[in-house]
């Protein structure tokens, strides 16, 4: 008489509803990330359009929100206590404004987002057209217009942008001098850094030279990181350069090559810097896991269409004496702990470890990552 095999318990079953002890909140955690990982590395997604992209990426989309809330609390709410120039394509739009108000005495710092849009426009048509990636475009535009709703909430007199002056200010007005400039350029460029960070992570950019570096980078594969630092840096310094010759005289001649140059460096430094550590993108290691669950995990590799080659070697556990396997496959940096993850649904007593790759042939499958 046989009897059919009950199906194992894997991570993706909840059972909140008969299990008393089951954590509920670890659940909910587990099926956000679980989600979030589907969206980053496209497991099981339909192809993303601009009518979908609400429904297919709706976590990436909240990320984007939340992205160009930090930039934009970065860029036009530190950065502009500061008087410091953001750097890269933003800093267009920044001198404008300037030389409105210089020229006019109109504050039309309301506009920054609205103007950013449309100097983007040729660079949105350049990438959908050369590009394959579409997607990367659609949830590029939909930080974009988040960032315009965030642009009137920080330059409008709204009651959050006086939350922020009644209680974020060290004096009133900021005095001109070296350690409160640096100080909020620092606050600005760790917050613009985590923004432009989350929205690579989940699939877009901040927009402007960002579409240059996802060009440069996909084609390269070179980090963003150091690649935004040299775009940014040299727009910066353009624009620096452009308000020097525009509002000449001494105050400002010894700002522009003091303390608003070390700004603007300081700024592109922490920004890219930060970038690079929440996506580095073609960073590589080989990942080398331990399991005696080798058919298993193979499978699974097989099941989520597994985009990696990777080399198995069967042997013996010192320790334990019992058969053990060793798979070893090099991976980018960014995809180690959805990897991880997907090989603990299979096998939950695995080792692994993980080695820095120096060099190695630019072959690897970035699909994932583009």
């Amino acid at each position: 008489m046989s009897h059919s095999k009950k199906p194992r318990k894997t991570e993706q079953q909840c059972l909140c509803s008969i299990d008393k002890k089951h954590n509920k909140i670890n659940c909910l955690k587990n099926k956000i990330v679980n989600k979030a990982n589907n969206e980053i590395f496209n497991f099981d997604q339909k192809p993303v359009t601009i009518k979908n992209v609400w429904f297919v990426k709706p976590i990436s989309i909240f990320m984007m929100l939340v992205s160009s809330f930090l930039f934009s609390l970065g860029i036009i709410f530190f950065l502009g206590l500061a008087n410091t120039f953001p750097t890269g394509m933003s800093a267009i739009p920044k001198l404008i404004i300037i030389i409105v108000k210089n020229q006019t005495g109109v504050d039309i710092s309301w506009a920054f987002s609205l103007i950013f849009l449309v100097m983007n426009i040729p660079f949105i048509v350049w990438i959908w057209v050369k590009s394959s990636n579409k997607q990367f475009v659609i949830i590029t535009v939909c930080w974009m217009l988040f960032q315009i709703m965030w642009n009137q909430l920080f330059s409008l007199d709204s009651p959050f942008k006086r939350f922020l002056l009644d209680n974020i200010l060290i004096s009133k007005p900021v005095e001109d001098n070296s350690w409160q400039i640096i100080y909020y350029t620092s606050i600005g460029a760790v917050l613009a850094g985590l923004g432009i960070g989350i929205a690579w992570k989940f699939g877009g950019s901040g927009g402007g030279t960002d579409f240059i570096t996802y060009y440069i980078s996909s084609k390269k594969r070179k980090a963003l990181g150091r690649i935004t630092f040299f775009i940014s840096i040299s727009l910066g310094i353009l624009s620096l350069i452009i308000f020097y010759f525009i509002s000449y005289n001494s105050a400002n001649t010894i700002q522009l090559f003091g303390i608003k140059t070390f700004s603007l460096f300081l700024y592109s430094a922490i920004s890219s810097k930060i970038i690079d550590k929440i996506y580095p993108k073609f960073g590589k290691v080989l990942l080398t896991i331990y399991t005696s669950k080798p058919e298993e995990v193979v499978a699974h590799f097989k099941s989520i269409k597994y985009w990696h080659s990777y080399n198995i070697w069967e042997g013996q556990s010192g320790y334990t004496s019992l058969k053990q396997s060793k798979i070893e496959t090099i991976i980018f940096i960014i995809e180690k702990k959805t990897i991880l993850k997907e090989i603990g649904k299979i096998d939950k007593q695995f080792w692994y470890s993980t080695s820095k790759i120096i060099d190695t042939t630019n072959r690897l499958d970035s699909t994932k990552l583009n």
